[in-house]
């Protein structure tokens, strides 16, 4: 039952299109490199190379899917919301994927703008054309959620798991929504109506996992020390990560990094890993060694896992009494994601610190 939620697409379009074969797959090196730039976080550099449209930018309809996901990652929403709206309009009358992608975005836009009556807007042009679209209703219920609408949001996350009760990826996805929202118990209802029905049927992983979000610390350890002894080398590290944070959820730190060292040891390093390996270092107070396996992270060049390492990379250094690195390193995280609020408070309280000796 190890399931996983595909990553859906929404559309903004008259459901009166036809659907087609189109792809915005291509080979236009202008393109490729800027979609590379985007990808290794460089935002400025491919809205400089998207906007000056120096070779061949034959695909212009690409080209502004493009600037529209650089704008919304590097915060610029409004840039990113008319930009992939102008690129919506670019269609030539036949619904494709590209459509549904381009529609996604724009929906994130909106609900980075606070505007959810609007990303709810597309979640429902997607559901009437895709009514059985499990990220267009997650998105829908994470949207209504976030702007306080309970009920709706319910309605919306109830029937994405009815659409396929055995997704234990959605449902954890649920939970933690729910979680981050101050709704834990009704989180916790949708994992334990998993549990109870699938019981003997579910792998030592899913129990161990469910166990794990569940906060039943002692049987998810069981299970997930099981699961990762049976575990192949491409598996290890997703079972690690959580067996490691049942150890760090009791104070077993140590527990935990000889768990991410064996499979750090063992197979192909993991950014992810490095992350939680330096967060129990820090909290042994063991800063230089965090910033080891911090900087290890880094350099594994994981887009899904820099941000973080980065962050707590400042921390390290700050925590450690360094505050000239802890200023540098906090310079280089806010010109990547100057959306953060919290961070530009940090760099404010930075800024009044003066070195300090470490004990």
């Amino acid at each position: 039952m190890r399931r996983r939620v595909t990553r859906g697409l929404t559309l903004l379009l008259c459901s009166t299109l036809l659907l087609c074969g189109c792809s915005f797959h291509n080979e236009n090196p202008v393109l490729s490199e800027a979609a590379k730039q985007i990808q290794t976080l460089h935002y400025d550099e491919a809205i400089a190379k998207l906007k000056n449209g120096k070779g061949d930018l034959s695909k212009a309809r690409e080209a502004k899917r493009l600037l529209g996901i650089a704008y919304l990652k590097k915060g610029s929403y409004k840039k990113a919301a008319a930009t992939l709206k102008k690129a919506l309009s670019m269609s030539n009358g036949l619904l494709c994927e590209e459509d549904f992608d381009l529609s996604y975005y724009l929906a994130q836009c909106y609900r980075k703008m606070g505007k959810a009556e609007e990303a709810q807007k597309v979640y429902e042009h997607i559901l009437a054309l895709r009514p059985h679209d499990l990220t267009a209703l997650y998105e829908m219920g994470a949207t209504k959620l976030a702007a306080g609408d309970l009920t709706g949001a319910a309605a919306s996350l109830d029937k994405a798991v009815n659409e396929d009760p055995g997704n234990l990826d959605l449902r954890i996805r649920i939970f933690q929504m729910y979680a981050q929202n101050g709704k834990e118990d009704t989180g916790k209802a949708v994992l334990s109506e998993a549990r109870n029905r699938y019981g003997s049927k579910l792998s030592a992983y899913d129990r161990g996992r469910l166990d794990f979000y569940l906060g039943n610390n002692a049987e998810a350890q069981s299970g997930l020390e099981k699961a990762l002894a049976q575990a192949g080398e491409k598996e290890k590290a997703g079972i690690a990560l959580l067996l490691g944070q049942t150890g760090e959820k009791q104070g077993q730190y140590q527990y935990a990094i000889d768990i991410y060292s064996s499979v750090l040891k063992a197979g192909e390093p993991d950014a992810r890993l490095y992350n939680r390996r330096a967060l129990c270092r820090m909290a042994l107070k063991e800063y230089a060694e965090a910033i080891t396996d911090l900087e290890a992270g880094l350099a594994r060049k994981d887009p899904s896992a820099s941000r973080t390492l980065l962050r707590n990379e400042v921390t390290a250094y700050e925590y450690s009494g360094d505050f000239t690195k802890a200023k540098e390193k906090m310079k280089e995280y806010l010109s990547l994601y100057p959306e953060d609020a919290e961070a530009q408070r940090e760099e404010i309280f930075l800024s009044t610190r003066n070195e300090e000796p470490t004990e």
